[in-house]
């Protein structure tokens, strides 16, 4: 049913150098060449494609499926805290980020979130899980309460 996928191989999989898959029904026009693009991610560098088979094939499905599931599951219970904090908070089904309007620069600072167009995002990539969650929005109810 998906149009897309796109997986963070650095972040998802844990390659030791930024890259990423995009799997897509129609074959995307990449403009700023002047071609149709039939390269792996779009990408002319040889070394990330083979790292993210590598690690794909390290890791094996069922590995690759506890990852997902787990993911979901935390992205799931971050969602869940941050709406029971009153914050409005957003997540697309079956994505692993979770959306929020950005809190303080000081919760920003400590948690190490990013500022687009006024909102931050939580990743819940593997090796995340709910205590990890739980420190990060800790000080964002703090701020919240200071605010009432």
């Amino acid at each position: 049913m998906a149009d897309s996928i796109a997986i963070s191989g650095h972040i998802f999989i844990g390659s030791p150098i930024p890259c990423g898959i995009v799997i897509a029904k129609k074959m995307p026009w990449i403009a700023f060449i002047g071609t149709l693009d039939t390269t792996i991610s779009g990408s002319r560098y040889g070394l990330t494609p083979s790292l993210l088979w590598y690690a794909i094939r390290l890791l094996g499905k069922n590995e690759m499926r506890n990852r997902v599931t787990r993911s979901l599951d935390v992205a799931t219970y971050a969602l869940e805290k941050l709406k029971e904090m009153g914050v409005p908070a957003w997540r697309n089904s079956d994505a692993i980020t979770v959306v929020f309007p950005s809190p303080s620069q000081t919760v920003m600072d400590k948690s190490q979130l990013v500022l687009s167009f006024g909102r931050s995002h939580i990743i819940a990539m593997p090796g995340t899980d709910c205590a990890e969650i739980n420190r990060s929005l800790k000080d964002m109810e703090e701020d919240l309460e200071k605010e009432k």
